[in-house]
């Protein structure tokens, strides 16, 4: 049997993530200056969760923002349910007593750097403390993966306002980077902190339709290695994010124009080079990434490709993950050829490839 040796597997099945009122020296510019821009409205979530965030905030009397990935979606106009929020400090108790406030399940993601999850009725709220020893939240941006997501807005007390601020704290160039449709990263010390975002670039790529600007494809390709140490269900939950975005093969190619395939997937690489019968045009790689560009297209239009059964194919793909497991078998469906493939008769063969790469 032929095995993936980053430990990978995929289900499928992963939701994928659409990540005070002091003058803290950082820039404040105007959301409206960013086209298509949808403001984060507070009706989005119940008023309930939002009186109760307001609430734990005056009585810890903490700063609190929305930041990150919150921002960013509101801006370029996705309706994501999730709340990132930063808190100047007691970050893991707020949100453990949110979770006991509300009903909600605390889920501890990262006790270090005081990281936690509150999940309530359908709603993800993420709270965390300022970054990396951060003394104010634009030290906390700016400790971030990239600039698109170093935004913030404070979260405000008084609830009319709580999510109605257009004020943006941007101290790295975000809204600009958002307005050019351009992922850059903060720095090279990004990758360092968490070489995760080494992948979850791609991922935003797929997501967004930005462009990787070029320096940060020059850190990303040159310390691709650190990625061989990054826990597998982290790399897997990426990946299938990436794979449910609608732009997998667009992904995937750029994941091998710069050897990040080399790294988590080195399997799927064996294919160059290997030679198929004449009624094939293609090697075996090229014709596994071919195979995932299509049924990128077929799930999404099935109808298109086969107008008889557009009814049943329409009600399987709307099952949860199934679009995205397909993918992946598309990717996949000829893994085990580079180790198969031998010749008789003077013709290529690849005896029971399909075992192989199972």
């Amino acid at each position: 049997m032929l095995t993936v040796s980053s430990g990978l597997f995929f289900c499928g099945s992963v939701i994928c993530r659409h990540g005070r009122l002091k003058n803290h020296g950082s820039s404040e510019i105007v959301s409206s200056m960013i086209p298509h821009q949808s403001p984060i409205q507070e009706k989005e979530y119940q008023p309930e969760l939002l009186r109760a965030i307001a609430s734990l905030a005056a009585r810890y009397q903490v700063e609190l923002y929305v930041v990150g990935g919150t921002v960013r979606d509101r801006l370029t106009g996705v309706a994501a349910r999730d709340l990132d929020l930063a808190v100047s400090g007691r970050a893991l108790e707020f949100a453990r007593q949110l979770a006991g406030e509300t009903g909600g399940t605390f889920v501890l993601l990262d006790a270090k750097e005081e990281t936690a999850r509150v999940v309530l009725h359908g709603y993800v709220v993420d709270i965390a403390g300022f970054r990396q020893g951060a003394v104010d939240i634009r030290d906390d941006l700016m400790k971030r993966d990239f600039t698109m997501n170093s935004l913030a807005v404070p979260f405000g007390i008084d609830l009319p306002v709580v999510l109605h601020s257009t004020a943006v704290i941007d101290p790295a160039g975000g809204l600009a980077d958002i307005g050019k449709k351009t992922i850059r990263a903060l720095s090279a010390e990004a990758f360092f902190n968490d070489p995760l975002r080494l992948l979850r670039a791609f991922r935003f790529f797929a997501e967004t339709g930005f462009r990787i600007e070029a320096q940060t494809l020059r850190w990303i390709e040159k310390y691709r290695d650190l990625l061989a140490g990054v826990a597998p269900e982290r790399v897997a939950y990426e990946l299938d994010c990436l794979m449910a975005s609608g732009r997998s093969f667009a992904a995937v190619a750029l994941l091998k124009e710069t050897n990040i395939l080399r790294v988590i997937l080195p399997e799927l690489l064996q294919g160059e080079g290997v030679d198929q019968p004449s009624s094939h045009h293609l090697d075996v790689f090229a014709h596994n990434l071919e195979a995932l560009k299509w049924m990128e297209k077929i799930v999404e239009q099935p109808g298109d490709f086969y107008p008889s059964h557009k009814t049943e194919l329409e009600n399987y793909l709307a099952e949860n993950g199934k679009k995205t497991l397909l993918q992946w078998a598309a990717l996949f469906h000829d893994l085990g050829k580079p180790v198969a493939v031998g010749v008789a008769d003077g013709r290529i063969t690849f005896y029971n490839h399909d075992r192989l790469g199972a």
